[in-house]
Parts: C-alpha cells; structure tokens; sequence
C-alpha cells in the first residue's frame, strides 16, 4: 500500500497538530528550560521531536496496515482505545492535586524526552483513529 501525497499530507497535518497541543512534554519541556536553561531545553526539545516521527509513525502505520489486513482486530483496537481514553479522561478528572517537582525530570536532553515521549500512549491512540480513516477509506 503505497499513500499518494493527500494521504502524507493530512498525516503531516495530524502530526503537527498533535505535536502542538500542548501536554506533559511541553511540561517536561517549560521545567527543563526554567531548571537548567536553553540548551538543556533545546536538547530536550530535539528529543521530543524525534520521539513524536519515531513513535507516531510506527503506530499510525502499524495500525494501518492492521487496519487493512485485519479490519476486525483494527475495530477492537479502536474501541479499546475509545475505553482507555474515556478511563484515562476519567482518572484525570478524579485525581488530587499534585505538586510538580523538577526532581523528577532528571534525565537530560535527548535520551530523557525520548523516554518521555514513548511513556506518554495518549497521542498514539489519539493517531489511531486517523490511522484506520485513511486505511479503510480505500477498502
């Protein structure tokens, strides 16, 4: 299965959305800078990056050669996540206050936003929809 430039081209958008909304790696990201400064920061920020093209794209294209090959297995994934995203929304709206301490973020620069990136399962899911959209649209 090969994706014409209007597939790659939403997929870019998608990504650089998701990219941009701002969650616990901008956090990550804010304290890095305000903790060790800018190169520490722009290091971190190198490691997000990569981390997002790395693990977003091995998800959405896994997902979609699942959701090609296996469209009922693709159907359970997509309504796991549903349910994982809904508990998740739900612990989050239930969960006490927590203050956050810099100590937490002690691994440096690309290695540790990498980490950081791949703890964080929210965005894949997320992808995971766009994922089988454009999979199952030429089915």
């Amino acid at each position: 299965m090969i994706i014409d430039t209007t597939q790659a081209l939403a997929y870019i958008i998608a990504l650089g959305i998701a990219a941009a909304i701002p969650g616990p790696g901008i956090t990550a990201l804010v304290a890095r800078a305000a903790t060790s400064g800018p190169r520490a920061a722009f290091a971190m920020l190198g490691g997000l990056i990569v981390g997002d093209l790395v693990y977003l794209s091995l998800a959405v294209f896994g997902l979609a050669v699942i959701a090609t090959h296996f469209q009922s297995l693709f159907i359970a994934i997509r309504w796991f996540s549903i349910a994982y995203l809904l508990w998740l929304a739900w612990q989050f709206w239930h969960a006490a206050h927590h203050e956050l301490h810099t100590d937490a973020l002690s691994r440096r620069g690309l290695a540790g936003a990498r980490a950081q990136r791949r703890l964080h399962r929210g965005a894949a899911l997320a992808m995971a929809g766009a994922a089988g959209s454009l999979a199952l649209r030429d089915v």
